[in-house]
């Protein structure tokens, strides 16, 4: 396997950590509410 490095800066870096940290979240969220079968009430909707 090769593993290839890319530099980017501070604020790039940041940026991409916190787009991770929303789409984790988001998906936490919807996986509760379909746990909880949520997604079949008009809230949901």
């Amino acid at each position: 396997m090769i593993i290839e490095q890319i530099k980017i800066n501070k604020e790039l870096c940041d940026y991409i950590e916190s787009l991770h940290f929303e789409v984790n979240s988001r998906k936490d969220l919807l996986a509760f509410a379909m746990s909880k079968e949520f997604i079949n009430t008009d809230s949901f909707k």
